[in-house]
């Protein structure tokens, strides 16, 4: 499978620039052979959202522009961030969405489960947390997708925990093969060591699963000057990754860790 990762710097609220955005790179993706094309949390209105969310015009926009991405979509699959709505009448009824389309379609969602409120962050205040955390199957693989704040509650990396539930050890339960984590929290100094190493203990949980594949983490960063990156599930980051680049193949970076491994 060749996944590209597509760094964008996005426009709050301007749907249409972000919608015609993703719809380009998508584009640019499938041309140069990927399989896979990922962008990152809220990558079609914006992030942050703030009180947009709350204006009834903004989210119908949100919904129809998420439905024309889609439409632009054919074998290869699109992954985006955006806002979505249910209707259960609890909360905001509104949620922070990572969207899978291919085939012209929405093919498979999943709401962000961990919702921060604490430092830059107010999230709380607009959004819904997911009920549930799911598995979705494209082209042979089991992919599990979070979203930024998904990924920083790995109890062996913190002493104390924000949350009780943690949504990626789910996921690694039910043998997710490749792990999917969009973001767009803003630089600050550290995060991304941080980063690097919340992903090397997340990495040790999939490989201690034991699942039948080659397993793989990969996050995928949206605007200041964080990286993306790509690691193994033995732990290792192979790479990192700065702004839109060439689809990545996983069966190559196998290959180039083979050949390597000792002298990492």
């Amino acid at each position: 499978m060749k996944i590209a990762l597509c760094q964008i710097n996005t426009i709050i609220g301007d749907i249409d620039y972000n919608k015609s955005k993703i719809i380009n790179e998508y584009q640019k993706a499938v041309k140069d052979g990927a399989d896979l094309v990922i962008f990152p949390e809220l990558s079609l209105v914006g992030y942050p959202t703030l009180d947009l969310v709350e204006k009834k015009e903004f989210r119908l926009a949100s919904t129809k522009a998420l439905f024309e991405v889609a439409s632009q979509t054919g074998d290869t699959g699109l992954l985006f961030g955006t806002i979505t709505e249910d209707d259960d009448n609890i909360g905001t009824d509104i949620h922070n969405s990572a969207i899978l389309c291919y085939n012209g379609k929405m093919q498979f969602f999943q709401h962000k489960s961990l919702i921060p409120n604490y430092d830059v962050f107010d999230e709380m205040r607009y959004f819904d947390s997911a009920k549930n955390v799911y598995i979705h199957k494209f082209m042979g693989e089991k992919l599990g997708i979070s979203i930024c704040e998904d990924i920083w509650n790995d109890a062996d990396y913190w002493y104390k925990q924000r949350y009780s539930y943690d949504p990626v050890k789910e996921l690694i339960q039910k043998r997710a093969a490749v792990i999917i984590n969009i973001s767009a929290s803003p630089y600050s100094y550290g995060k991304r060591e941080n980063r690097k190493n919340i992903i090397y203990e997340i990495g040790k949980k999939i490989n201690d699963n034991k699942t039948e594949k080659i397993n793989f983490l990969i996050e995928i960063i949206e605007n200041d000057e964080s990286l993306s990156c790509v690691a193994k599930a033995s732990n290792i980051i192979i790479n990192e990754y700065k702004l839109n680049f060439k689809p990545l193949e996983i069966d190559k970076i196998l290959e180039w860790y083979k050949i390597n491994k000792s002298k990492i």
